[in-house]
């Protein structure tokens, strides 16, 4: 069975995707977040990619530097 986060703050899609991915909750994920120094409140973490590449590489999965940008 497939289950799903829900985004539990306004600003926590990168936590909620991550956790996702590494099917975490959203508190579990936010808790590692928050200790690699990454909060759901930082505005970089609504654009800069780098962050979820960091919280995702911390357990072994390696995402792509580019960025894809729609035209």
């Amino acid at each position: 069975m497939i289950s799903c986060v829900v985004q539990e703050e306004v600003s926590g899609c990168g936590i909620a995707s991550v956790a996702n991915i590494l099917g975490k909750s959203y508190g579990e994920m936010k808790a590692i977040a928050n200790g690699m120094g990454i909060q759901a409140e930082d505005e970089g973490l609504w654009s800069d990619t780098r962050y979820v590449r960091r919280m995702l590489g911390r357990f072994g999965v390696q995402a792509s530097e580019e960025r894809c940008l729609s035209e």
